[in-house]
């Protein structure tokens, strides 16, 4: 007799083997008699009955398909994201009672986190059923087949494999995709054709909205938690305000709304220009283009506003671009505040920009990022999908397969920087074979009605999506109806010296919480803080203010004192720092030359010497051009001395006005005559 404590739930038995058309009869007799069965033995000898009935059985392949950012300029995590999911499939089609009978499957395609690019992919998919499959059955080393040190689409595209039904087949179930860009812009079409949609790493606030995005989820948090997050820091750090530089209204504008609420219920102030009439309550700066101009002007703004706080609300690239143009500014010692899902290292990748590697890492050091927690603290918790594999071994399984040592994020040998968000993709192919057991083996629903998208199948999915809650990667994943976003928390970490990213804090709003794992570490004296004890949610430190300087003076932001501008330069209370003075230009960032003979700077701050008109002349360094005396001309453009009338040195010859412009202005002196 075996006790009835050990007998599994009929739930869990592979009754989907069972529905096959030629065994209706001995599927139906078999689930009669197993839940007839009164005695522990004949439950066991019922289950040995049918598990042999069903050996040597093919099991039945369910797919999902995957629009990931494999290569492309945005963000290229797709290799590594790809790397977690493998060994959470590996997990659910290895637990014997998740899916019996079935094998979750992934076909994985480029998104190259481009919306054109995702939306061309999934309507080929929804409507041709074709995929354009990611370098199928190639290793890691194969990727980067230029050898560059990156993975490009000019690497992968030869590689790639365009698959249909016979291969994908049935026909898909789920998408899974990444990029919030891509996500925006075929969510409300995979609503409309019945197409369930989780998202592993898409993090713009304005999919939260289900009036917008129904039917949406995510496993990863939005970027509105950042926000108060990095505002929660800054006040920590005994900051009254901050500057918030902001990318394109039409993808940012959301981010901005959000993060002057935030400052508003923290009561921190946001420093800048008035955008409300673009982005609702928002104050800050703004660069809305890849544009060296528009950063060199940002930098310029940062100089005069003299924040020590500067939260970045933009990607990479630009990022990279303004701490450029700050640095040519001497804008010196700032704490930025970037997103921590950008790639490592993202500062240091100066092709875009005229700064070395070395000047970016110096200004982004002691930055502080806000990103999702994505290991759970408690390692020991055996994963939802796996029968036995706990988050510490997922962890360690992601870092060697990619030949890593744990926790190094740099960029592998094989072209490609890990990506944490693995567990947030582990998670969502977790969520979506905790739907399928829950929609296929407890509720049985045929597989079919799935494949077909039927009214009442996806019905069932989008029910058992919204009660979604297991233990995962990152933590519990649990959804509140309704809504699109898991609750998670935010973890802060600093940038410190050498490149070590420290983990500093976490952030569960309201509730900013030290990790008691060190210091933080700034550039002043005496900016060295205990982050901690661990549980602490303040700390005894605050930074430094950059200092106030006479009308006359400029600060020196490397070493926080004021200074009288260099030779040849002005102090401008409208610019806020020294500029070339009248006579000189700015020839390169805060280097002033005399303007050339010949031409002329009538202003402070002039950035090219204005031409002499025909008529008039001037030496170096001159502030305005001077008029040909009389008996002279010029009648070209930037000159630096007049010609005289051929006879002028006899007295014969005279004009008759300054600043003359031809020889024909040349005429006799009065008692003179032309002779021919």
């Amino acid at each position: 007799r075996v006790p009835t404590s050990t007998w599994p739930a009929p739930s869990l038995l592979p009754w989907p083997l069972l529905l096959s058309p030629s065994r209706p009869r001995v599927a139906f007799g078999l689930r009669r008699l197993f839940a007839m069965a009164p005695l522990g033995t004949f439950r066991v000898v019922c289950l040995s009955v049918l598990f042999g009935f069903f050996s040597g059985s093919a099991v039945q392949p369910i797919w999902l398909t995957a629009i990931q950012p494999f290569t492309g300029e945005d963000w290229d995590a797709g290799v590594s994201m790809r790397i977690g999911a493998e060994i959470l499939l590996e997990q659910v089609n290895a637990n014997p009672i998740l899916l019996p009978g079935y094998e979750l499957k992934v076909v994985w395609q480029d998104g190259m986190c481009s919306k054109a690019r995702g939306r061309t992919l999934f309507l080929a998919n929804l409507f041709d059923t074709t995929y354009n499959v990611f370098a199928p059955g190639r290793s890691l080393t194969e990727l980067d087949a230029d050898k560059s040190g990156v993975i490009t689409s000019a690497d992968t595209q030869p590689m790639s494999e365009v698959w249909n039904a016979t291969i994908v087949s049935p026909d898909p179930v789920g998408l899974l995709s990444a990029c919030a860009g891509t996500c925006m812009d075929i969510a409300y079409i995979a609503y409309k054709a019945r197409y369930p949609m989780v998202s592993n790493a898409a993090t713009r606030p304005a999919l939260s909205d289900r009036s917008t995005f129904p039917n949406f989820y995510r496993t990863i948090l939005p970027d509105t938690f950042f926000n108060a997050a990095w505002i929660a820091m800054a006040k920590s750090l005994g900051q009254a305000s901050v500057t918030t530089v902001i990318g394109e209204t039409e993808n940012w504008g959301s981010m901005g709304t959000i993060i002057a609420n935030a400052a508003l219920d923290q009561g921190v102030e946001l420093m800048g220009h008035d955008l409300t009439t673009e982005i609702p309550g928002f104050k800050g700066l703004q660069i809305s283009l890849d544009s060296k101009l528009i950063a060199s002007s940002v930098a310029a703004e940062l100089v005069k506003l003299k924040q020590r706080v500067v939260i970045l609300l933009m990607f990479g690239a630009r990022n990279r671009l303004l701490m450029c143009e700050a640095h040519k500014r001497e804008f010196a010692n700032a704490v930025f505040m970037a997103f921590g899902w950008l790639s490592f290292g993202w500062w240091a990748q100066a092709s875009d920009t005229d700064c070395t590697p070395a000047e970016l890492t110096q200004m982004a050091t002691g930055m502080i990022t806000a990103n999702m927690m994505f290991w759970r603290t408690d390692l020991s918790t055996v994963l939802a999908c796996s029968a036995s594999m706990s988050v510490d071994e997922f962890i360690d399984e992601w870092f060697k397969r990619q030949g890593n040592k744990r926790p190094d994020l740099a960029m592998t040998s094989d072209g490609y920087s890990p990506a944490l968000e693995a567990g947030t993709t582990a998670d969502a192919v977790c969520m979506y074979a905790k739907m399928l057991h829950e929609v296929l083996i407890n509720r049985g629903v045929p597989l079919s009605d799935l494949i077909g998208r039927s009214e009442i199948g996806y019905a069932a999915v989008q029910d058992a999506l919204s009660n979604t809650d297991f233990e995962g990667v990152q933590g519990r994943v649990k959804f509140v109806p309704g809504e699109a976003d898991p609750k998670g928390a935010v973890i802060i970490q600093q940038l410190q010296p050498g490149g070590v990213l420290l983990d500093v804090a976490s952030y569960k709003h309201p509730v900013l919480t030290f990790l008691g794992n060190g210091d933080l570490m700034f550039q002043f004296d005496n900016e060295t803080f205990y982050a901690g004890p661990a549980g602490a949610t303040t700390i005894s430190g605050s930074l430094t203010l950059y200092a106030e300087c006479p009308i006359d003076q400029v600060l020196d932001f490397s070493t926080n004192k004021c200074q009288s501008c260099p030779e040849n330069q002005e102090f401008t209370e409208a610019a806020g720092y020294c500029l070339c003075t009248a006579g000189f230009y700015e020839v390169d960032d805060g280097v002033c030359s005399k303007c050339p003979p010949g031409s002329f700077s009538a202003s402070v701050g002039t950035l090219e010497c204005k031409l002499c008109d025909a008529g008039t002349w001037s030496a170096e360094g001159s502030t305005s051009c001077s008029f040909c005396p009389l008996g002279t001309f010029i009648g070209t453009h930037g000159t630096s001395e007049c010609t005289a009338c051929p006879q002028l040195s006899e007295g014969l010859h005279t004009t008759e006005a300054i600043a003359s412009e031809s020889l024909d202005a040349c005429i006799c002196v009065t008692g003179a005559y032309r002779d021919g």
